[in-house]
Order: structure tokens, then sequence, then C-alpha cells
């Protein structure tokens, strides 16, 4: 895997072995043993320090986000087919993006919202977003809370299109 930070780019060696997984940095091994992964969260420890990483899928890219920093990862050519594909904002049920924490709730169900209204504020990575409506239409469902954390490609709204003809 090729590594980025905004520093440098670095070869990164995953391997895995009967005891666990073996990370090597340009060829050099790293003291960091994964305790636990899946598609959007790995929980690694790094000595005596244990560190959680959030992961969200960009294309072929990984960005994973620990203690602050954004590291990108770029898979090898064959793994770019992984199956997951992250609603972008263009549909009626808007999915998060990035792993996360809703901070406020924005709209209620039955609410009529423009296009381009904002619908949620939602905080990553230390910074907080505006999740906006990507058509004008009805919140028909709302599947998140203020304070909830929420994984990458977890649901937060649907909306119900507008027709335009005659809507209250």
């Amino acid at each position: 895997l090729d590594l980025r930070d905004e520093t440098a780019t670095y070869a990164l060696t995953v391997q895995n072995r009967r005891d666990g997984w073996a990370l090597s940095r340009d060829g050099g091994p790293l003291d960091i043993e994964i305790l636990r992964a899946d598609a959007s969260e790995v929980d690694l420890r790094s000595g005596e320090r244990r560190l959680r990483a959030y992961v969200a899928v960009d294309g072929p890219r990984r960005l994973v986000f620990i203690e602050g920093r954004v590291h990108v990862l770029t898979l090898p050519q064959e793994d770019h087919d992984d199956g997951v594909e992250v609603d972008r904002g263009t549909g009626p049920n808007l999915v998060a993006e990035m792993p996360g924490t809703v901070v406020k709730r924005l709209v209620e169900v039955g609410d009529r919202v423009a296009e381009g209204e904002p619908l949620l504020i939602v905080e990553a990575m230390k910074m907080e977003s505006e999740i906006a409506a990507p058509m004008a239409g009805r919140v028909s469902a709302i599947h998140v809370s203020a304070g909830d954390v929420i994984k990458q490609a977890a649901p937060l709204i649907d909306l119900e299109p507008s027709t335009g003809k005659g809507e209250d």
C-alpha cells in the first residue's frame, strides 16, 4: 500500500501471521499491533498506547483519521473494486460519507426542505460541516439524533423528492 500524509509518501506492507498482523513501512518493521478491524474502524496498540483509527472509503483510497491527522492509503489496482459505494448526497436517502458525530439535527420528519437547505450538522476530524438537502422534498425518515456516533455509510435522513404538483 502507498501511505501518504501531509509530510511524505511511504510504502506500507501488511502481512498476516499466525499471531496477528505485521506492519512495516519502507521495509522497516513498525511497533504497531492490529487488535480489531472492520470496514470503518481499526483498534491498534503501539507499545502501551491504544489507538482507534476511523477509515472512510473513497474509490481506491482509504482516508484514515487517527489522532487528529488524515493519512491516505492507496490500494493496489487489483483491490479497487471492494463493493463499497457511498451515496455522495445525490439521492433521496442520505448516508454518512465518513465516521463522525451528529452535532445537531435541523429538521424533523414531515418537514419540507428546499434543495441546499441544511439538514444536519456533523463533526468529523474536529471539523463541523452541514449535510444539505440534495433536492427539494419532504423529510420522510430520520435515522440519527444529536450526539450519535456514526460510521461511514450509516443512514442519516431519507427524503421524498418534490413532484412540484401542488405540494403543501
